[in-house]
């Protein structure tokens, strides 16, 4: 039986495919099923693709199959973790091929509102998260798909990017020489650069790469109109 959830914050609802229980994490599990015709190896290689004509998702993360899943299940592990507020709920994607199955886990960091609250800013008038709109310098998270931000980043020299956990930046990798460097994923439209947000954001990351020694800094958004990734130095 599928389990209604909803948030009334956010104005979406939903019905869960399926809840379980984890034996050994003791932790709730929200379940989203998935079928396909394709054999598991079909469903591999096709999974992480971008969609040709939309690449990126108005949060900013690359338009994958498994982006759109995983974001379904964190839905549901963020509504229903509302109401199960003593318990904690993770998430998950079970996909069936026609020759076997696959289980994927939905990143926690996805069930938050940024991820699916991206009406217009009011104050730059962009599709932006909810950060955005608060008027705060808080960036996006980092891709869960990342290949195609691992590319062009170390054809400019930056290696070893990873999601970085502390949520005040995207993300944290290195330049050619070891030099640590700070990245943060930003919403970019017509007159960002000249923008109090893009200040805030300038502001932000140079005050985090402040606190660490020898540490560059450096925006990086994609681009709506060539769905090119472009990077901003900033310290």
């Amino acid at each position: 039986m599928q389990v209604p959830v909803s948030d009334s914050f956010l104005r979406i609802r939903t019905r869960l495919d399926g809840v379980g229980w984890d034996t050994v994490k003791k932790q709730i599990v929200v379940l989203e099923l998935k079928t396909t015709q394709h054999t598991l190896a079909q469903h591999l290689q096709r999974y992480t693709v971008p969609c040709a004509q939309c690449p990126v998702l108005s949060n900013g993360l690359p338009n994958t199959e498994k982006n759109q899943h995983a974001i379904q299940a964190a839905f549901g592990v963020l509504a229903l973790q509302r109401v199960l507020k003593d318990f904690t709920v993770t998430g998950a994607v079970i996909v069936a091929a026609s020759d076997g199955a696959k289980i994927y886990t939905s990143p926690q960091s996805l069930a938050a509102v940024e991820t699916y609250d991206v009406k217009r800013c009011e104050s730059c008038g962009a599709l932006a998260s909810l950060s955005c709109e608060a008027g705060g310098a808080k960036f996006l998270s980092w891709p869960i798909e990342t290949q195609m931000f691992d590319e062009h980043l170390r054809k400019i020299g930056y290696y070893r990017v990873k999601a970085e956990a502390s949520g005040k930046v995207s993300a944290i990798g290195k330049r050619r020489d070891g030099t640590p460097v700070l990245f943060g994923l930003v919403h970019h439209y017509s007159g960002y650069n000249r923008s109090k947000t893009h200040q805030r954001h300038c502001r932000a990351l140079k005050a985090a790469a402040k606190k660490r020694k020898k540490c560059g800094a450096v925006l990086v958004w994609v681009d709506k109109s060539s769905k090119q990734i472009t990077t901003k130095r900033v310290v």
